[in-house]
């Protein structure tokens, strides 16, 4: 039996340790806080050790009642600024006096820094989808891939390629654009493998995505969101339609 008390503001909480000796209980703490550990072995005898807390913290066990009544309060706070709930008004629903606008929504499955299940649930928010029961298949397909799952669950390379610009693995993209006023909006998914791809080029890789996206992106914003093009000519600029860069 482990027990861990906060000697700076008295709360206690126990557990139990492994057989190797490792154990995780939470407790309510501050930065600097002293904490006395006390190991009860199988002897009956009380090992006592303080340390002092490195982090601070809640102390929350996961999946108890206290943790989601603090999760439903502390979303109320988040939500002014979560981007999912303004990602409807961009042209699904817009806000009174704001006209609709076309979004080019670049997404990469390899993102560790934003979990790519919250790209996803941006998209459908958002209505990249198309209508809700399109929108419902699309999720269980992405399901059903394991796309949902966090980024060191399951190896980059294994990693479902949704557009399948390369016409290898079944992907179901790219997905069709909707029509917004004469623009488009779209979401699309290069597999960049890291959150800042796009500032990178990799000319050795079967497909440079930086400059592929850097040349959807140049085009769609040039063109006011008019011009979506998802040629793989992209990814070394040969495309005819793309120009030249400047000298």
């Amino acid at each position: 039996m482990i027990t861990v008390r906060n000697l700076a503001n008295g709360e206690e909480a126990s557990g139990v340790a492994e057989d190797s000796g490792g154990f995780a209980v939470g407790i309510p703490a501050d930065v600097g806080d002293p904490l006395e550990i006390t190991l009860v072995g199988a002897d009956g005898a009380p090992h006592v050790v303080t340390v002092t807390s490195k982090h601070e913290g809640l102390g929350f066990r996961r999946n108890t009642p206290d943790v989601r009544r603090f999760i439903g309060l502390a979303q109320m706070v988040f939500e002014p600024g979560d981007p999912v709930n303004y990602a409807p008004h961009l042209f699904l629903d817009p806000l009174p006096g704001v006209p609709p606008k076309p979004v080019l929504q670049t997404s990469d499955p390899g993102d560790f820094t934003v979990p790519f299940n919250c790209h996803l649930a941006l998209a459908r928010a958002a209505g990249f989808y198309g209508d809700e029961s399109e929108a419902l298949r699309i999720n269980d397909i992405l399901i059903d891939h394991d796309e949902m799952l966090p980024e060191g669950d399951i190896p980059y390379a294994e990693r479902w390629d949704i557009d399948d610009l390369d016409r290898n693995n079944g992907g179901i993209g790219p997905l069709p654009p909707v029509r917004v006023g004469d623009g488009l909006s779209a979401v699309r998914f290069p597999m960049g493998i890291k959150h800042e791809f796009i500032g990178f080029s990799t000319p050795d890789a079967p497909i440079d995505w930086a400059v592929w996206a850097q040349n959807q992106i140049g085009l769609y914003l040039s063109s006011f969101g008019r011009n979506l093009k998802d040629d793989l000519c992209l990814e070394d600029s040969s495309c005819p339609f793309v120009p030249p860069v400047p000298r």
